[in-house]
């Protein structure tokens, strides 16, 4: 027996799970859902014990289980079938809870909502954050019934309340009326611990006594974080806390103090750095601010500042660890606004598209003839020399597509979004993934990671 609680990790099937054990469990279990990961990234089922809403459930005696799903990317109907046997598995190791609720985030929010609306599953209740647009369901093919069997507590930020609102109003004569509860800011599951923690006990509630407060404002308003910064060189300098293991987004030690201090201003961009990398990043409000891939900063929900990229991989791009210092620093003024995306519409932008898209078509000769065009428009376009190289070498030309990539190494692409090589890297796999598959992709891959 254990006079410590026991975290402990193995696989399920195809499936990773996490469990939290306490010291004596008091017959009740959390089983966690997770939302969209990206389809590259590895299978992971890590929750953080260190959390404070989690560390007390444990402390209280709750047994805890997390799954990774067998896979990455949309999973709904396989997802549910994941949970299932995790709750099965802990069954058979520690014994029937007395009671099994769900916490699901994001995407896990939709499929703890799914789970509420089966009629013979042996679940108490859910507590679902950040609900997606129904949307995302129905382009899965599935739909909600409205009709929940067990006490659902919606918590979703002011930002993202039409999916929770729509479910609430459609099931609001259902078997177990759910509650809805608004957190005044804006973001994607941007809560906090308390926030979590007061919802929780709320839903425990609604549990025992039946009651609760179906519709109300959640929020939690922490007080103001301390900055921890150096300022120095017109830079500040802070550290890098806890980074998700599959999202590859961190939380650091600055706070919007410090942003202000620099001169940096909300809906703008600047700049972040580690070591001798940096990028340019948007100071906003949540990931999708900014396309896919791109760098967003905001306020996390405990206050300090969160580095991101929308469904990428922050921490892996700056190749920062936690406990690392990193620094930020204000723009230019001019270039402050400037966005970095590709906008279709010139003649050279468009030029570039269809080039990657002819070579996704397997129709080389005329990606390499379609770029070559749009660089006699404009030389210095270096996503567009990438494409060039990337039909060089499915040609077969592997000389000239190995020139352009050493020429191009540590370049930044992008109004610097991206390193040259990391792209490359990125772009090698949607290439792989879309059937072309070359004998020369690895040996690029170890040119550009050297």
């Amino acid at each position: 027996i254990s006079i410590h609680p026991v975290v402990f990790t193995e696989h399920l099937g195809e499936s990773e799970i996490t469990v939290a054990t306490p010291v004596k469990w008091n017959g009740k279990l959390l089983i966690l859902a997770h939302g969209l990961r990206p389809v590259e990234s590895e299978l992971s089922s890590f929750f953080s014990t260190d959390d404070p809403f989690y560390s007390k459930l444990i402390e209280n005696g709750w047994l805890i289980g997390s799954t990774s799903y067998r896979r990455n990317g949309v999973i709904l109907n396989e997802a549910i079938e994941d949970i299932e046997s995790l709750r099965k598995y802990l069954v058979e190791r520690f014994g029937n809870p007395a009671e099994t609720y769900l916490l699901g985030t994001s995407m896990g929010a939709s499929i703890c909502t799914l789970i509420a609306e089966y009629p013979d599953l042996p679940y108490t209740a859910v507590l679902a954050i950040g609900l997606p647009q129904i949307s995302f369901l129905r382009n899965n093919g599935l739909d909600y019934s409205y009709e929940p069997k067990i006490p659902i507590l919606f918590i979703s930020n002011r930002s993202e309340v039409e999916a929770p609102t729509e479910y609430f109003s459609k099931s609001n004569q259902s078997e177990k009326k759910p509650a809805f509860w608004t957190i005044d800011r804006d973001g994607h599951c941007l809560v906090n611990s308390a926030e979590i923690t007061q919802a929780f006990k709320a839903l425990l509630y609604y549990v025992e006594i039946n009651e609760i407060e179906f519709e109300r404002d959640g929020t939690i308003e922490i007080s103001h974080a301390k900055s921890m910064a150096e300022f120095k060189d017109g830079k500040a300098i802070a550290e890098v806390l806890a980074i998700h293991p599959s999202y590859g987004n961190f939380n650091t030690t600055f706070t919007t103090d410090d942003l202000e201090k620099l001169g940096i201003a909300k809906n703008t961009y600047f700049q972040v750095g580690c070591r001798d990398r940096f990028f340019r990043i948007y100071y906003g409000t949540t990931y999708s601010d900014v396309a896919q891939g791109f760098w967003i900063a905001f306020a996390g929900a405990e206050g300090t500042l969160r580095i991101a990229r929308n469904f990428a991989n922050a921490a892996q791009s700056l190749r920062c660890h936690t406990g690392d210092n990193i620094y930020i620093k204000a723009l230019p003024e001019s270039e402050r606004n400037i966005q970095p995306y590709i906008i279709p519409g010139t003649e050279v932008v468009d030029l570039g598209i269809l080039a990657w898209n002819q070579l996704l078509e397997r129709d080389v000769l005329a990606s390499i003839e379609t770029s070559q065009k749009a660089l006699q428009l404009d030389p210095d376009m270096l996503w567009i020399k990438m494409n060039l190289a990337h039909a060089y070498l499915v040609a077969n030309r592997y000389d000239d597509a190995v020139k352009i990539y050493r020429q191009n190494i540590g370049k930044h692409v992008f109004k610097e979004s991206f390193y040259f090589e990391d792209m490359v890297l990125e772009d090698l796999d949607k290439l792989e993934d879309k059937g072309l598959n070359i004998i020369h992709f690895d040996k690029i891959r170890e040119i550009m990671r050297k």
